[in-house]
């Protein structure tokens, strides 16, 4: 097996708050920014779970990672990412213990990046990101530390390859909680399970939009981007399909009956309508949050309802443009 290969490990859940060293542990935690404590009943695969520590006591574990002695440092800088539930006062996370064989001890740069990309960012992240398709949220993990215990029992932040030690800092984190049911857990779970990174391109790049709408706090930008997102599923060929076929073809996707569509086209052609004025005046004043939160929600269902079909690009269109008003996939 070639060197750095991931799969040339085991794994553990240890809690990190809880671990001692034992064998040649590289402990791995992901902060989650903008959720509650139903986030700990959801399940992950890969040997990922998702746990909770107090803001205070997660601060100081941080500093521990870190060396450094300012903990009132670090609890502002995990609410300044979201990552303390202010109700709670508690910060929720995914964790992992990866255990390295003795020859690949103490773990190199260049060995935490093969087993981020192959972990975190194949696997962990894009799950994560895609629970906002499962329901409205900004769940994401805005910072992740790697470290391990020298032989003194002392941790030891280990960084990426280029030196980083940890990822995402300075990102923007917009607000928006993410809260589960009791009763829709399963349906997360399940969700997860039935695979959240689709094969048809159309889709992925629509998602890439969506998500990339968080990562601004520019209103109109934002607005913009989910309308991209929306444009990308649902705009059929043609030089005069956009903005009316997408918004007639999200009317039908969405709609559950007649009037549902038709109030749909209302307002999706009304939220078009202020996009094309912003791009040729480049002013975006008019765009409201209510705007905001409109392209938001349909941009949400668009992807998941095309998710769940799972057709491609010219299936869909044509099985679009086959219905009326109220005879979509969602007809009642």
């Amino acid at each position: 097996m070639k060197e750095g290969s991931p799969m040339n490990i085991s794994s553990s859940t240890t809690s990190p708050e809880n671990s001692k060293r034992s064998g040649n542990g590289l402990y791995f935690i992901g902060l989650l920014a903008n959720t509650d404590s139903t986030i700990l009943s959801v399940g992950l695969e890969k040997n990922f779970v998702i746990e909770s520590l107090p803001e205070a006591k997660m601060a100081e574990l941080l500093s521990g990672i870190e060396n450094i002695s300012d903990v009132t440092s670090n609890i502002q800088h995990l609410r300044d990412h979201h990552c303390v539930d202010q109700d709670e006062k508690m910060c929720y996370y995914a964790s992992r213990r990866f255990m390295l064989e003795d020859k690949d001890w103490p773990p190199s740069h260049h060995r935490v990046s093969r087993y981020n990309d192959h972990f975190v960012q194949e696997y962990l992240e894009p799950a994560i990101l895609s629970l906002r398709f499962f329901k409205g949220g900004n769940i994401c993990m805005p910072l992740h530390y790697y470290y391990y215990y020298d032989t003194n029992g002392k941790q030891r932040l280990c960084g990426l390859e280029g030196g980083r030690g940890k990822r995402g800092f300075g990102e923007m984190v917009i607000r928006e909680r993410f809260s589960l049911r009791h009763e829709e857990i399963e349906g997360a779970e399940q969700f997860l399970k039935n695979g959240f990174q689709p094969s048809e391109p159309y889709v992925r790049l629509a998602m890439d939009y969506f998500h990339h709408s968080y990562k601004t706090g520019k209103r109109s930008i934002v607005f913009s981007l989910l309308l991209q997102s929306i444009g990308v599923l649902l705009t059929p060929r043609g030089t005069d399909a956009y903005p009316e076929g997408t918004t007639r073809n999200m009317a039908i996707l969405l709609g559950e009956d007649s009037q549902g569509s038709r109030n749909i086209q209302r307002d999706a052609d009304a939220l078009f309508a202020k996009n094309i004025t912003h791009m040729q005046t480049g002013n975006g004043d008019q765009i409201t949050k209510r705007d905001v939160v409109k392209a938001r929600a349909y941009a949400r269902e668009s992807i998941s309802e095309i998710m769940r079909l799972g057709l491609g690009k010219e299936r869909l269109m044509d099985m679009l443009a086959r219905c009326g008003y109220g005879d979509g996939p969602r007809k009642a």
